[in-house]
């Protein structure tokens, strides 16, 4: 494709920073973009599936606390965890989410469609210290391979890091600059972080993500512009 018609297509501030980053080369400058954009996919499908598997775990694990397959909506209630006094601060942050979610359903709700329409800010959050400790200070147990030592800030930090990054991704930013240039580090420490919090939920990366992933193929090509 000539450099003008994919200009056209994405826009002149937007290929600027590829164009710099190579020394004004065009060619390259698409090649660096489409690089971008795979490895972009690639974090948010493998984060995608990140999510699920977590929701999963903590749906299964408050289910068993709690003894009720419906948990999420029943401790919205004024007893409930959702509802925990000190939560107040955050103005029940995740009990409005939940509510409006269920809101939205109307009479289509069920326990599985209101998990699904929570998003993966709402999982973070449940460890988030004040929110776990209105959860009773459990929900660590379904990290079950985290080394020791590793409290519910330190975890609740990382999946802050892997949601802050997969936004970037969802708002087409770049993820392979800093301030100088081209720098794959960022977004290799992000695969490692979500790497790891996979494998702390007891699911081997290498086979979760058999087939879908290969950011480590596109990391070396990026390193080698």
């Amino acid at each position: 494709m000539k450099f003008s018609t994919f200009e056209k297509a994405v826009s002149g501030p937007r290929i600027a920073r590829y164009l710099s980053a190579v020394g004004g080369r065009q060619q390259k400058a698409m090649y660096l973009y489409r690089l971008n954009l795979r490895l972009s996919q690639q974090f948010y499908a493998l984060s995608s599936l990140f999510e699920v598997a977590l929701r999963n775990e903590v749906d299964r694990h408050y289910s068993a606390q709690f003894s009720d397959p419906d948990w999420l909506i029943n401790q919205c209630t004024v007893n409930g965890m959702f509802s925990y006094p000190a939560l107040g601060r955050s103005s029940f942050r995740s009990r409005k989410i939940i509510l409006d979610a269920y809101a939205a359903l109307k009479n289509k709700y069920d326990h599985n469609s209101l998990l699904s329409n929570l998003n993966f800010g709402m999982w973070c959050y449940l460890f988030a210290p004040m929110q776990y400790r209105a959860g009773g200070q459990t929900l660590l147990k379904i990290l079950t391979a985290r080394p020791q030592g590793v409290n519910t800030t330190m975890v609740f930090n990382d999946l802050e890091r892997i949601r802050f990054f997969r936004n970037r991704v969802a708002h087409q930013e770049p993820i392979i600059f800093d301030s100088i240039g081209v720098n794959a580090n960022a977004a290799e420490n992000a695969f490692e972080n979500l790497y790891e919090k996979t494998l702390w939920l007891g699911f081997p990366p290498e086979r979760l993500f058999k087939g879908l992933d290969y950011s480590k193929q596109i990391l070396t090509l990026v390193k080698a512009v």
